[in-house]
């Protein structure tokens, strides 16, 4: 049970704020002055005015600790009423850097072609680089750390396998692959017979119509590249002729 309290009525509290692990409102984080610890506020709602949020450790317990927030600022007494044990502010932060790495896999479909292994070497450099100083960074650190790629690789393919298969087969075409890093479209045209990739700032042309014609998919055949259609594993260049007859690399056919 939380003991501390404050004196001072004009005393002002801020708090941090950081993602939830559900991601759909952020939480408060109060640290108790002079100790590691820290009381975790969940959002509960709010007005016009002022945010209500509602201490999570006690309510675990089946008590109500409820205080205002406006901005950071908590409006009441964080350290007062509490029937919990406060947690540790470290490893409760570190945590919640990777509920927003997983969140943020979750929403860009690009980070399902990432290996494992690249994403955590990402964060955990992120990590040294923001904590890797005072000794309570340290601690976040470590906290982090855990036992290395393992304790969060099973976190990391859950957060992946939530946009499905990204095997690239002639069939199965992930949709991050149909368009590029801009948002633009990439994969132009796809049947049977082929698939037609292009990026249209490749071949845009200010004077004129976008595209005036393509040389002729039968042209393809002729570069003997028929038999090489069914292994799906060849790819051969065309030519994107402009209204002025400029030809525009950058425009393949499998």
């Amino acid at each position: 049970m939380s003991s501390f309290s404050s004196s001072d009525p004009s005393e002002r509290f801020l708090g941090v704020r950081h993602v939830s692990q559900k991601g759909r409102h952020e939480i408060i984080r109060f640290a108790i002055p002079g100790t590691r610890m820290a009381h975790i506020f969940s959002h509960q709602r709010s007005n016009a005015n002022y945010s209500v949020f509602r201490c999570r450790e006690c309510k675990k317990r089946g008590h109500y600790k409820a205080v205002k927030v406006v901005g950071n600022e908590i409006i009441d007494d964080p350290l007062e009423n509490h029937v919990c044990v406060a947690i540790n502010s470290s490893k409760d932060q570190a945590n919640r850097i990777m509920y927003e790495v997983i969140q943020n896999i979750r929403s860009d479909s690009r980070a399902a072609h990432a290996p494992v292994s690249e994403i955590w070497e990402k964060t955990l450099h992120r990590v040294l680089n923001e904590h890797g100083s005072a000794s309570s960074s340290n601690e976040v650190v470590a906290y982090f750390y855990k036992n290395g790629l393992e304790s969060r690789r099973k976190s990391i393919e859950r957060a992946k396998a939530v946009h499905g298969s990204q095997e690239v087969t002639w069939d199965n075409i992930p949709e991050s692959y149909n368009t590029l890093d801009d948002g633009t479209l990439f994969l132009q045209e796809r049947n049977d017979i082929y698939h037609l990739y292009y990026s249209s700032t490749t071949i845009r042309e200010g004077d004129g119509p976008f595209l005036k014609r393509l040389e002729s998919v039968e042209s393809v055949w002729s570069m003997g590249f028929n038999a090489c259609v069914g292994s799906n594993i060849n790819r051969a260049n065309l030519h994107a002729y402009s209204s002025t007859g400029n030809v525009a690399d950058g425009v393949h056919i499998l």
